[in-house]
């Protein structure tokens, strides 16, 4: 899927941008080669142009934490809740060539899984993401969405005890990812004290779940820069409670992840009506955690805002909710009208057909829908296939 070749400029008229720092305006929106190139400028000649009759448009959202091969998976554990996630990897580790669904899973070709995780994140209004493995080459030639290529990892303190040395390879500038305290017990709650005892507590560190850390842990990750990446769905699954996230929200070092499936909701949408659930931070905080603080935590200086040289990576919501902010963490993936992704209609409900003739029908969850054909075409060759989206007969 080539989403760089030329194509006619996109005129969005009539619509309610919700920029999640400038907050909510009225006007047009301007598409070109992949970028916003105009707002509230006049239509040129060659536009594609199309009147959202005041539908809200939101930045395309940042998930901060996936597993985009694991996404075939059910969720899976095999008690009813742990104390750590690393007595449910323990668990998980020898039953990897034994047990029928996790090989079934397994045995899916790589570039399948990938798409399917990727897929997973569009259908949701998700055009970013952090993949948190290594970054596989199918993800460069095609995955449907953005994947963060710059970064560094560790998977976790006890099954990468080399962590500090990956750390050091990483340039200052670049995010550096590890699940972190994710479990209640002792075991957990030491794991921060490790990390900032090797020196691997900088600016650049992006931590995961973090249900173990303390008051004093929280406000010394913070004052070192530090980010935290929230799954609570995730954390409710495997350990029955999530994380303290206020003071990381509060900072503007909150940023929002849907894991895989394996442990996770379907997809980020869901994941922030879980996140909404908790009460924990205002749906401001909630809007900024999947949009500019998610950019900026990442280094990613062209997403996540309605902005002028910003890419065109947009997800326009019925008309009826009377904010974006009020919308996230209500909203499901069927309710999206339309997902814009590098200046293209993806996903959109079937009025949006003027920008997207070379379309195909599609259910999504039971609402027909149009999909982009080159999409389509890599998703019908595709051995796994996504429940609840399907071609129409």
């Amino acid at each position: 899927m080539n989403l760089f070749d030329p194509a006619p400029p996109l005129y969005l008229e009539n619509a309610r941008i919700c920029d999640p720092i400038q907050g909510e305006t009225q006007g047009a929106l301007r598409l070109a080669r992949g970028r916003i190139v105009g707002m509230n400028v006049p239509a040129q000649r060659g536009d594609l142009r199309f009147n959202l009759d005041g539908a809200l448009v939101l930045p395309g959202l940042v998930n901060a934490h996936d597993h985009l091969e694991l996404n075939n998976f059910p969720k899976l554990k095999f008690r009813s809740g742990y104390a750590n996630a690393r007595e449910w990897s323990m668990e998980m580790t020898p039953r990897l060539e034994s047990d029928p669904v996790i090989v079934a899973a397994r045995s899916v070709p790589l570039a399948d899984r990938l798409f399917l995780g990727g897929l997973k994140n569009l259908l949701a209004g998700t055009t970013t993401v952090v993949h948190h493995n290594p970054f596989y080459p199918p993800l460069r030639r095609d995955a449907p969405v953005r994947v963060l290529a710059r970064y560094g990892w560790a998977h976790s303190l006890y099954l990468a005890p080399d962590f500090a040395e990956s750390y050091r390879r990483t340039p200052r500038n670049v995010p550096w990812f590890i699940h972190l305290a994710e479990g209640t017990d002792d075991e957990a709650r030491g794991e921060f004290t490790s990390l900032a005892a090797a020196g691997a507590l900088q600016e650049n560190i992006v931590l995961i779940h973090g249900v173990g850390l303390s008051e004093a842990d929280r406000a010394c990750a913070i004052g070192r820069g530090a980010a935290l990446v929230w799954c609570p769905s995730s954390n409710f699954f495997l350990l029955g409670e999530t994380a303290d996230v206020r003071d990381f929200a509060d900072a503007g070092r909150l940023v929002l992840g849907s894991d895989s499936r394996l442990t996770g909701e379907r997809d980020l949408l869901d994941e922030a009506c879980t996140a909404r659930e908790t009460g924990q931070i205002s749906d401001a905080a909630l809007l900024r955690a999947v949009t500019c603080d998610a950019a900026t935590i990442l280094r990613l200086n062209d997403v996540g805002r309605i902005a002028n040289g910003a890419r065109a990576d947009l997800v326009i919501l019925p008309k009826e909710f009377e904010s974006g902010v009020d919308a996230l963490g209500r909203i499901r993936r069927a309710d999206l009208r339309a997902v814009i992704f590098n200046g293209r209609v993806r996903i959109a409900d079937p009025d949006f057909a003027p920008l997207l003739p070379s379309s195909v029908r599609v259910q999504l969850d039971g609402r027909q829908k149009i999909a982009a054909r080159d999409l389509i075409k890599r998703y019908a060759r595709n051995m796994v296939h996504e429940a609840g989206f399907e071609l129409e007969a």
